[in-house]
């Protein structure tokens, strides 16, 4: 009795200490993207997807979170190079087929800021998912990771609901809920996941002891249905 009273005061200082350890951090991923087999007919759409899937596996993405519960996932911006119409209408693509907004959270008071490629500012609220932990383990970088799984609901071409298999893998010696995307909620960081036939996975994992202020993006925000609206009004 007295021997897992000891065990459980440890393991309980080990990740209040951890926590404050890992409070702020900045992490980048690395995006892989599995080849569509099904090649199209037409050679230039056919040319076309295979530059897209080759500009995919060439993003990284940044996430941010800071010690007031909020945090921040966008592109990782790169040096300009000489680039032509062609290779920033493949960049886009890309990078909407990764990940088509830039994502601000705010889990203290549930709320999350998308900003779409055109610039509008989306408001939504943050609804946790429904996760299930497996008991299976690997190592990303030096953490050890744990497997979860998640589905969630989305509207295919057709029109037509559809559950997507999502796939998570989570290290707990880094005691904080958060992720890419609007990924979040598993007891420790996750670095990487596992999305049709993508992969986001940690790179470069920084933690900082000064603070990390992530600054939401100012202006009028409109709803998920009212942005919708707006892309099929051509407005």
């Amino acid at each position: 009795m007295f021997k897992n009273i000891l065990i459980f005061v440890f393991v309980f200082y080990t990740c209040v200490n951890g926590y404050c350890q890992f409070s702020t951090g900045v992490i980048s991923y690395k995006t892989s993207v599995e080849s569509n087999k099904r090649k199209s007919e037409n050679l230039k759409i056919a040319d076309l997807i295979e530059k897209i899937e080759k500009k995919s596996n060439d993003l990284n993405f940044i996430l941010k979170f800071s010690d007031d519960n909020k945090t921040s996932f966008c592109p990782e911006e790169k040096l300009k190079t000489d680039t032509n119409e062609e290779d920033e209408l493949t960049k886009k693509l890309a990078l909407l087929k990764i990940s088509p907004y830039i994502y601000f959270n705010d889990f203290t008071n549930l709320e999350r800021i998308l900003v779409a490629t055109d610039g509008t500012l989306i408001k939504k609220e943050i609804i946790k998912s429904n996760w299930e932990l497996i008991n299976e383990t690997k190592m990303i970088d030096k953490f050890l990771c744990f497997k979860a799984i998640s589905t969630k609901t989305i509207i295919n071409r057709n029109g037509e609901e559809k559950d997507l298999k999502i796939i998570a893998w989570y290290a707990p010696s880094i005691p904080v809920p958060f992720g890419p995307m609007d990924y979040f909620g598993l007891p420790g960081l996750i670095l990487e996941i596992q999305e049709r036939n993508f992969t986001l996975v940690a790179s470069s994992i920084f933690f900082s002891e000064k603070e990390i202020k992530i600054d939401f993006p100012k202006g009028k925000a409109i709803t998920q249905e009212e942005y919708e609206r707006k892309i099929l009004s051509g407005n």
